[in-house]
């Protein structure tokens, strides 16, 4: 009754299922697409790097983007720390899973305003406007020492499944790690549900991180035996809190309207 694809079947070597790598002082909890480049990295080139050291405090302004995340201006002194063990296995985004006692992220926190405060479970969108590909945003972080960061704060919602059937999901997992991504929603019992939701928060959907199964949270594997031994599924759910871009209206959507408005006006002088 329960169908998935985890990343242990195609793993590059065979290495720990919970291992920690460093990249560029980045410490990392990484899927296995990112293993083969822990063996050796170099510290950034200071040559490379943008001149002038950056007032953190003032070039990260109070405005949140439209889509709801904040900017935070990180300058890395070299062989520092970020201080924050990533989460990368949704390919696209940085979660923060942890954030340590030491680092440059928990020198961040200190001073900012609560608002602007990068906590665990927050992702990390965008390095350097680089975004979408994790790989990417890692290898800007390993090259450069001013990382400007576009962070979304998490959303967290509970979804309840009686498992009549099968939930056909593709899993992305470490055993030891403390989420499951939802790389894929199939034909099944999680679908039938998001048809019938009509609270879109409330959908299950592609890059969604599986947090607690009936209040038992990680390690991965424990959340997937849960998950086998009952019926009754209550599914804990976090992901990115972004908001979806407003567009503009068209013009020929803003002559309707202002047709229409002109044709109300009129009918209501006659």
């Amino acid at each position: 009754m329960f169908w998935c694809c985890c990343s242990n079947a195609t793993r590059v070597r065979d290495e720990p299922d919970d291992e920690e790598v460093t990249i560029a002082e980045v410490s990392v909890r990484s899927a296995h697409q990112q293993q083969q480049q822990h063996d050796a990295v170099e510290q950034p080139d200071p040559s490379t790097q943008i001149p002038g050291r950056p007032d953190e405090e003032e070039e990260d302004s109070d405005e949140e983007c439209a889509d709801g995340t904040f900017k935070v201006v990180l300058e890395m002194n070299p062989g520092e720390r970020l201080g924050a063990l990533l989460d990368i296995l949704d390919m696209k985004t940085l979660r923060v899973a942890e954030v340590r006692r030491e680092g440059r992220l928990r020198i961040h926190n200190k001073r900012a305003k609560e608002h602007k405060k990068v906590l665990a479970g927050y992702h990390v969108v965008a390095v350097n406007g680089k975004s979408g590909k994790a790989e990417e945003m890692v290898d800007e972080m390993r090259r450069s020492r001013i990382w400007r960061l576009t962070v979304a704060r998490k959303q967290e919602v509970t979804i309840n499944l009686e498992k009549t059937g099968h939930l056909r999901l593709d899993l992305q997992f470490e055993k030891e790690s403390d989420c499951i991504v939802i790389r894929k929603v199939g034909d099944g019992l999680v679908k039938e549900h998001n048809d019938r939701t009509r609270d879109e928060k409330l959908r299950v959907r592609n890059g969604d991180r599986i947090m607690g199964v009936n209040g038992v949270d990680g390690p991965a594997k424990t959340m997937l035996q849960t998950i086998k031994e009952n019926t009754n599924l209550r599914l804990r759910i976090a992901r990115p809190l972004v908001k979806p871009e407003q567009k503009a209206p068209s013009a020929a959507q803003s002559a309707a309207a202002s047709a229409a408005a002109s044709a109300a006006a009129a009918m209501g002088g006659a």
